[in-house]
């Protein structure tokens, strides 16, 4: 799953769509879920429905990981079945953090910071 998810990300860096960091990132989080699949049976892309994404976003779920990183590694593999799908000529449904329940990111501070002029 690795080369192929590798030639997917590559192809789409070699026509300018995303960066070699996005490429790098999105395969070392896609790792994650690829052994995932592989515990689930599916050690091949023919074999990964949404179903088998949408438990995957469940285990996510239930995870000490935190908002971000779920949504970031979920967001992996939703970029890497798409890029893959349509390299197939099929077309992937994406599975959604917020449908899935996965917790949401908050922006608001909950320590209080002290910029460098305030702490002189």
């Amino acid at each position: 799953m690795t080369r192929a998810a590798a030639t997917a990300l590559n192809a789409d860096r070699a026509a300018g769509k995303i960066s070699y960091l996005t490429v790098a990132a999105t395969l070392q989080r896609f790792d994650k879920f690829k052994e995932f699949a592989k515990e689930a049976g599916a050690g091949r892309f023919e074999k990964i429905d949404r179903a088998l994404v949408q438990q995957y976003a469940q285990n996510l779920r239930e995870s000490a990981y935190s908002a971000s990183y779920q949504q970031n590694l979920l967001s992996a593999v939703n970029s890497v079945m798409n890029r893959v799908s349509e390299h197939g000529g099929r077309n992937w449904e994406t599975v959604s953090p917020r449908a899935e329940g996965l917790a949401q990111r908050s922006f608001i501070r909950t320590e209080q910071t002290a910029s460098r002029e305030q702490s002189s």
